[in-house]
Formats: structure tokens, sequence, C-alpha cells
């Protein structure tokens, strides 16, 4: 079966969250190795030596960049553990119920605004499926209706009698 747009798109929009998350989580790390290597690589070179002030200042300079590379790894874990998988978990949701299956949750837990959203989305669901059930329970009895009005016209017909009351 082939996909259509909308799920071609989906699967973009959450291949996109996984990307955003490495390269938040990632990226400080990476940067961080790439100045230690370029450290290491100049000092190899005695291009600084440890009792000058370039020394200092490249020392300085390595601690300041592994703090931020430390911090800015922390804050990537916490903007993906309160942003991008609940956003995750919520187009998960969406895209098992536009697939059909009614009993898909996003059931976050939480104060933020992502888990009241995943929250009215889980209560719209449920009014949804009452919905349909008070739908399919009120045609199960037109149906049953429909069934005593025709058994009605079959008795009336076979005794001929216009007076019956049913």
């Amino acid at each position: 079966m082939a996909k259509t747009s909308r799920q071609v798109a989906r699967v973009r929009t959450l291949a996109g969250l996984r990307t955003t998350w490495l390269a938040t989580v990632l990226a400080p790390l990476v940067v961080f190795a790439l100045a230690a290597a370029a450290l290491w690589y100049a000092s190899t070179l005695e291009m600084i030596a440890a009792d000058s002030a370039l020394g200092a200042l490249a020392l300085t300079g390595v601690v300041v960049l592994a703090a931020s590379g430390v911090f800015a790894f922390a804050l990537g874990r916490r903007f993906s553990a309160e942003v991008i998988e609940p956003v995750a978990r919520l187009q998960w949701t969406l895209a098992r119920v536009t697939a059909g299956d009614m009993l898909a949750r996003a059931e976050l837990d939480g104060d933020d605004d992502l888990s009241r959203v995943a929250g009215a989305l889980d209560d719209l669901l449920e009014y949804r499926i009452r919905g349909l059930e008070t739908i399919s329970r009120e045609g199960e009895e037109l149906n049953d209706s429909v069934i005593e009005i025709m058994q009605a016209v079959g008795t009336i017909a076979t005794s001929k009698d216009l007076t019956i009351r049913v």
C-alpha cells in the first residue's frame, strides 16, 4: 500500500524531531571534542608553552568550553525530555488515531502545556468514543423498532384485521 503525502510528512516530522534532539544533545560534545583536539595538536607542536600567557589563556578557554559543553548537554537533555519527546508522543497518538486505532492515547503526565494538550486530546478521543457508542446503541434501538413494526405489519397483513393494536 502506497503512503499518502500526509503519512510521508508525518514520518519526516518525527525524523526531524529525532535529528533536532541529536543536534541539541550532541553538538556541544562535538564542539568540545574538536576544540580539545585542536588544543592537543597545538601543544604537540609546542606552539603553546605551559608557562606562557597564551598557555594560560588556552587552558582557561578549554575549561570554559568544557563547562559550557556540559551545560549545553544538560540543557539539551532537558529540552528533549520536556519538548521533543512529548511532541513525538502526540504525533504518534494522532497517527494511530488517523490509522483507525480509536484506543490510542497520549497519556502524558505533568503540569506543563504539552501535558495539558495531551490530556485534552485524550478527553476528546474519549468523548468521541462515547458519542460513537451512543450512536451505535441508538442505531440498534432503531433497528429493533423497525423489526417490531415490520412484524406488526406482517401480523396485520396475515390476519387482515385493521383493528389490531401493536
